[in-house]
C-alpha cells in the first residue's frame, strides 16, 4: 500500500480541465527612477496535458452465491475494489510510467539530484538534500522514502544521541516524512539501495477525469452478476525545480 500526502495551506492541485499553466520564466521587479518608464517583464508559461486513463476492477458473482448468502457480498467486494483502485492510483503517482497511466514523480527529469557521499547514509546527506531544494519550495515540502530508507534515517543520531528522524511524529528536520513501498529498495548493485525525496507536493497535479463509479450487469447465460468499479485519472509532476532526490541511499 502506498501513501497519500497532505498539502497544508495550499490551493488544490487537482485540475478538471486536463491542462495547466506551469511556471516558466517569471516576472522581474525593477527599481524605478523618477519619471522613468518601468521595464517590461515578459513571463512565459509552459503547458502539460493530462489525459483520461481508466483504472478498473471487475468481479463476477454466481447468482446462487448471492441468493444464498446471509452477508452482503457485493457491498464487501465493492469496498475491496475501491480500496484496490486507490492503492493502484497512488502507486502510479509515485512510480507510474506515463504510458496508459499517470506519470509518477520518480519518472521526472530535470530535478535536483544528489548521490549519497559515503558508504552509509549520514547526516550531511540529509542536509545536502534539504538545501538542494530552492528556498522558496522548502516551506511546504515533504520527505518520502522506502522502508529501508526509513531504517537508514533512524540510525542517524544527533549530537544528543537521539535519532534525527522523529518516527512517531512522522517528521524529519521538522518536515513531514512518508514511507512508501512504491520506492524500490534495491535499485543498484549494492544491497538495499534506495532513494530519499524532498519535494513540494503542490506541483504534482492530478486530473480527476471521471470520479470513481460502480456499475453492475447480469450475465444471464452463465447465471452471474458482473460488478465493475472504475475511474479516469491522470497525474504528473509539473515543475522539477521544486524537487530534490538523494540517490544510492543505503
Amino acid at each position: 500500500m502506498s501513501v497519500q500526502w497532505d498539502i497544508p495551506s495550499r490551493p488544490s492541485c487537482r485540475t478538471p480541465s486536463g491542462q495547466g499553466e506551469l511556471e516558466g520564466v517569471g516576472v522581474t521587479s525593477y527599481w524605478v527612477g523618477e519619471n522613468v518608464e518601468i521595464t517590461e517583464s515578459n513571463p512565459t508559461l509552459s503547458k502539460k496535458e493530462l489525459g483520461d486513463y481508466y483504472l478498473a476492477t471487475r468481479v463476477l458473482f454466481p447468482r446462487q452465491l448471492l441468493n444464498t448468502s446471509a452477508y452482503n457480498i457485493i457491498e464487501y467486494v465493492a469496498t475491496l475494489s475501491s480500496r484496490s483502485l486507490v492503492n493502484t492510483e497512488e502507486t502510479a503517482f509515485v512510480n507510474g510510467s506515463g504510458s496508459g497511466q499517470p506519470t509518477g514523480f520518480r519518472a521526472m527529469t530535470g530535478h535536483n539530484v544528489l548521490a549519497q557521499s559515503g558508504a552509509a547514509l549520514a547526516y550531511r546527506d540529509v542536509i545536502n538534500t534539504y538545501f538542494a531544494l530552492p528556498e522558496q519550495y522548502r516551506a511546504n515540502a515533504i520527505w518520502m522514502t522506502s522502508t529501508n530508507g526509513m531504517k537508514s534515517l533512524q540510525n542517524i543520531l544527533a549530537s544528543d544521541g537521539r535519532p534525527i528522524l522523529d518516527i512517531m511524529g512522522g517528521r524529519l528536520l521538522n518536515k513531514p516524512i512518508y514511507e512508501t513501498v512504491d520506492i524500490p529498495q534495491n535499485l543498484g548493485t549494492s544491497a538495499n539501495e534506495t532513494e530519499l525525496w524532498f519535494f513540494d507536493p503542490f506541483y504534482y497535479w492530478i486530473k480527476d477525469g471521471e470520479s470513481m463509479f460502480m456499475d453492475s450487469d447480469k450475465i444471464i447465460s452463465k447465471l452471474q452478476i458482473e460488478l465493475v468499479l472504475a475511474e479516469a485519472i491522470d497525474g504528473i509532476y509539473t515543475f522539477p525545480t521544486a524537487a530534490a532526490e538523494l540517490q544510492s541511499v543505503k
